[in-house]
């Protein structure tokens, strides 16, 4: 009965392994982090980085945020090639939020130098205090270097952009604060990241956290879990 048990759960996890297949499967390269300061992460040696010919998604939960700017700009979420002291030389790509003064808030964009712009769409898109968003953009690089970007929240595409040809792979992400130094927010981040590109109804913060691929360790776990069941009804 034991192992009628644990054969059944076994083929449980592997129902819904597949399952999660049938979509896009997230990588975390930030698990839930509570902070009031924001952070910066180090993409080397994760398989997310993205290079000269090649097509990656970061995606940035956001939840419980308390201190939403009322002015000016800052920075949620950005991606750049990480030299130097603000890890934010070219190429870089910014999805930053601006307070309008009257109690709402709007989200922006910037790639490299360009300044920051509106995305599309009438009321612009934008959060409150307190709200929960998902956030992501697929960098789609050439040959050469050069980037096309797709922006995208909760299930809708709200804009695109385009950097230059660059030699330098992206490989550093600032969360939650300026490049410069600024004031952070106080908030719930979550990273993941996928090799492709995605559809716009990927990018909801129930079809993220469902499709996260298992971590390593508990892959491993499953396997020591299968082979001690098949040693144990060879036993018997």
């Amino acid at each position: 009965m034991k192992l009628k048990s644990s054969m059944a759960l076994i083929a449980a996890l592997c129902v819904a392994g597949f399952t999660q297949a049938a979509n896009v499967s997230w990588g975390t390269v930030l698990g839930s982090t509570t902070s009031s300061t924001g952070g910066q992460l180090d993409l080397t040696g994760t398989g997310y980085t993205c290079d000269k010919g090649e097509t990656k998604t970061y995606a940035l939960i956001i939840s419980n945020v308390s201190n939403l700017s009322t002015t000016g700009d800052r920075t949620l979420f950005a991606i750049s090639s990480g030299k130097g002291t603000n890890h934010n030389e070219d190429p870089k790509v910014f999805i930053k939020q601006r307070g309008d003064g009257d109690g709402t808030s709007t989200f922006k964009y910037q790639v490299n130098d360009g300044g920051a712009k509106d995305f599309d769409g009438s009321p612009k898109p934008g959060m409150t205090n307190n709200q929960s968003a998902a956030l992501a953009m697929t960098i789609v690089r050439g040959d050469n270097g050069a980037g096309t970007i797709t922006f995208y929240l909760g299930g809708t595409q709200i804009g695109t952009a385009s950097f230059g040809a660059d030699s330098d792979a992206l490989t550093y992400i600032v969360y939650g604060k300026n490049f410069d130094g600024g004031s952070a927010y106080s908030g719930t981040w979550e990273i993941y990241a996928t090799k492709g590109a995605v559809d716009a109804g990927d990018i909801t913060v129930e079809n993220i956290r469902a499709n996260v691929v298992p971590e390593p360790t508990a892959l491993a776990l499953l396997a020591l879990g299968v082979a001690g069941i098949a040693l144990r009804r060879k036993v018997a």
